[in-house]
């Protein structure tokens, strides 16, 4: 499920606004995926998760420095990554740069 959305979203993402809901979804179904919803963010549901993590990248005062050649790539790392690769790795590299 995941996959396909992702694949989706990789067509459709065209502003910053759109890949802040594109990123939102895959994150946080990845941590629904894994079971880490409260972990991860203390997350109550996942619309919950998609609502907090939307906010981030969709405010221009806490993402100033949105660099959109960088946003299909980071969220096709994510669709890549598996629960291990959440519980023991990093955050895609491509996501940890887009705002600057």
């Amino acid at each position: 499920m995941r996959n396909l959305l992702v694949m989706l979203m990789l067509m459709s993402c065209t502003s910053q606004d759109e890949f802040a809901q594109d990123y939102s979804t895959a994150t946080c179904e990845l941590y629904d995926d894994c079971e880490v919803l409260l972990v991860m963010g203390e997350y109550e549901s996942l619309d919950d998760c998609t609502d907090i993590e939307a906010a981030f990248y969709d405010s221009e005062e806490l993402c100033p420095d949105f660099n959109p050649k960088l946003r299909n790539e980071c969220l096709e790392e994510i669709l890549l990554m598996t629960c291990d690769d959440l519980y023991t790795g990093g955050w895609p590299e491509a996501c940890d740069l887009l705002c600057g």
